[in-house]
């Protein structure tokens, strides 16, 4: 009986584990990759999708649904904006908060330094890239070419 009640109330169920604060309403359920992770709809989905359509309705084919906070736990459906991935990588780019943004080394350790990095444009964003590290594959490559 305990599971049916869940079941059919999913505004119960997302209430009680939502902690509404002056700022960030913040998810106090489970989690998965830092975002609330939520059963409704016969599936298992985020918490800030689901606090999306009870505020502000149906979410179009591919948008998806962005904190202005950028506190991937929050509900609070004025931290909540639509947009593309590509809206959501610049908008990630714009507030410095990209996981390779600030790097200061390579993966293999040299350091990224004004002579050592070059920028090139892919798919539409701007990337940096190690200089000794391309070189190195470049030269691999032609080896293996003329080998």
């Amino acid at each position: 009986m305990g599971q049916h009640w869940q079941r059919n109330k999913p505004l119960t169920r997302f209430w009680i584990r939502v902690n509404k604060a002056d700022a960030c309403w913040e998810w106090q359920g489970p989690l998965k990759r830092g975002y609330g992770s939520f059963y409704y709809d016969h599936h298992q989905g985020t918490a800030h999708r689901f606090s999306w359509e009870l505020h502000r309705g149906q979410i179009p084919i591919g948008l998806q649904v962005c904190h202005t906070c950028d506190n991937p736990k929050c509900v609070r459906p004025d931290h909540l904006f639509l947009g593309t991935c590509k809206d959501n990588i610049q908008d990630c780019h714009r507030k410095g908060r990209h996981p390779r943004i600030n790097r200061t080394h390579c993966l293999l350790g040299h350091a990224l330094t004004t002579e050592n990095v070059y920028q090139y444009v892919r798919r539409g964003y701007t990337c940096r890239a190690c200089r000794i590290c391309s070189r190195r594959r470049e030269a691999k490559r032609i080896r293996r070419k003329v080998a």
